[in-house]
């Protein structure tokens, strides 16, 4: 848990939060990227670290798991409030995962290829919603 010596600094609300580099320590899993079945995922824990001033937003980073195929899958990216409740990935190119993604042939795709498949997963998860309840009690 982060902490600082500032009179306005807030702890972090989550508890036992994993950092996202705990996903590493998951078993590399394989998703063909054609096909039909989606990893499915639940939120894991988030992560707020909030100085509130009008000069630093909260921030913080979320963790999602699931299975896909059966084994163990995460996701996990940092994010910041760009507005009053209003939150956004810090960089839509780091999301953690233990996700390798292959073509249909079985070649594993490129970073930016792969980032354009974890951006549609990170998209369809309620992640902004936990996001901001956690906010709402800084």
């Amino acid at each position: 848990m982060l902490t600082m010596n500032t009179p306005q600094t807030r702890p972090s609300v989550a508890l036992a939060v994993p950092p996202p580099t705990a996903l590493y320590a998951l078993p590399t899993v394989f998703w063909r990227t054609n096909s039909r079945r989606r990893p499915t995922f639940k939120h894991l824990a988030t992560r707020v670290t909030c100085v509130r001033t009008d000069s630093e937003p909260c921030s913080g980073h979320t963790v999602w798991r699931g299975l896909s195929g059966g084994e163990p899958a995460g996701l996990a990216w940092d994010w910041i409030e760009i507005a009053s409740g209003v939150v956004a990935m810090v960089d839509p190119m780091q999301v953690l995962t233990n996700l390798q993604l292959v073509n249909m042939h079985g070649h594993v795709l490129a970073a930016s290829e792969a980032a354009l498949h974890f951006n549609q997963f990170v998209h369809r998860l309620p992640w902004q919603e936990e996001v901001r309840r956690l906010l709402l009690t800084q």
